[in-house]
């Protein structure tokens, strides 16, 4: 059996419609070595990354991704099915905190969670936006301006604190 398709030329280059506006991730705080860093992406393809304790690179750098790393980004999303997730993913407290805002149309929507609380599916795609800036030629800045807080150790989700604790004395 034999099977022919056509391809219409015109419909073939059709450029995808973007969902999101602006991108913005942190992570900061938890009880062993998470990462402090923050990921701001927009439209224009316009990357700005703050990194601080634990992550590979220090300070405040900024980047231009391409329209595939954008377009990526935005089908990731789009898989993990941003618009039905829950706001607030905060369960446990000991693992990685993460502070996020999709923007799209005229809608900004937030997500806060402790990272093993996340759904695997939005998980996944975080990962993959931590390690972003490992493989972008960043120029360094004196600083930038993020929507999140998280990373510098302030923001809806605290680091957690450590606590001393001093058994009771036996007494008989």
């Amino acid at each position: 059996m034999t099977l022919l398709a056509c391809v219409d030329k015109k419909n073939e280059a059709i450029k995808r419609q973007d969902q999101f506006k602006t991108i913005s991730f942190a992570t900061g705080g938890c009880y062993g070595k998470c990462p402090f860093l923050a990921i701001q992406i927009d439209s224009s393809l316009t990357y700005k990354f703050y990194g601080g304790r634990y992550t590979e690179k220090q300070g405040f750098f900024t980047a231009k991704v391409t329209q595939g790393f954008w377009d990526s980004l935005n089908i990731k999303m789009e898989q993990a099915k941003f618009k039905q997730l829950d706001t607030l993913y905060n369960a446990s407290v000991d693992d990685m905190s993460i502070e996020s805002y999709f923007t799209y149309g005229q809608i900004r929507k937030p997500l806060y969670g402790q990272e093993m609380d996340l759904p695997d599916n939005i998980r996944s795609v975080f990962y993959w936006l931590m390690d972003s800036y490992k493989k972008l030629q960043l120029t360094k800045v004196d600083t930038l301006l993020f929507e999140t807080k998280i990373q510098f150790g302030q923001g809806p989700i605290p680091p957690p604190k450590i606590i001393k604790f001093t058994p009771p004395e036996i007494v008989e």
